[in-house]
């Protein structure tokens, strides 16, 4: 009966441990699983797919998760308009959407709200369709990894409090021309109230680091 009790006792310690957040996966309130992406002449067209924080808030201190499937289309033209609409095709289902202009990056954005699996998913825009390919199947590095080599990079003990981890991370897809490279790029940040940490890790090259 000892020896029982004693086995409790430390799974209940490990159990705590991760809802402490003495792992950095604990903390992670935005977490981007699967990439989808394609083109077609200027349109571009992007679908992340993972689970983030409701209410989504960049303040250091990590919520409660939902599932999301992030659309984003660059048109390449003018933006005169706040809002376009576009046909989703996955899996034998139709979508309609209605996407809002993203005034940070000039890019159409829409949530679908939920989790899309499929192996391709085809998006009609503006007379234009596009056909999207799960990309992040040929990446050689996936979230975890990304989030474990961002952490590994990053001046950590400034987010820990008495050992614990006191902040939130954020690890998403971003497009490495945005910073003068080519291909995709993990970021991976790491925030509290104060502090912020960027490091960028290639998606196909482990040893691609550019800290921000």
């Amino acid at each position: 009966m000892k020896q029982i009790i004693v086995l409790l006792i430390v799974i209940s310690s490990i159990l705590l441990t991760g809802c402490n957040g003495n792992n950095i996966h604990s903390v992670i309130s935005e977490r981007t699983t699967d990439y989808y992406y394609g083109e077609m002449e200027n349109v571009k067209v992007s679908l992340a797919v993972g689970q983030r924080e409701e209410p989504y808030v960049l303040d250091g201190k990590h919520g409660a998760m939902v599932d999301f499937s992030l659309l984003a289309i660059d048109t390449g033209k003018s933006y005169s308009h706040a809002t376009i609409d576009a046909m989703v095709s996955f899996g034998g289902s139709i979508m309609e959407v209605s996407l809002e202009l993203n005034p940070l990056n000039m890019t159409y954005m829409a949530d679908l709200g939920k989790i899309l699996w499929s192996e391709s998913v085809c998006v009609e825009v503006e007379n234009q369709e596009v056909n999207l390919r799960k990309i992040s199947d040929d990446f050689s590095i996936d979230y975890k990894k990304a989030v474990e080599i961002g952490e590994s990079n990053t001046e950590i003990g400034d987010f820990k409090q008495n050992g614990r981890y006191s902040c939130e991370g954020y690890v998403k897809i971003v497009e490495g021309k945005s910073f003068g490279q080519t291909g995709f790029y993990w970021c991976v940040t790491i925030l509290n109230e104060s502090k912020r940490s960027n490091v960028l890790i290639n998606t196909l090259d482990e040893k691609d680091i550019i800290k921000l």
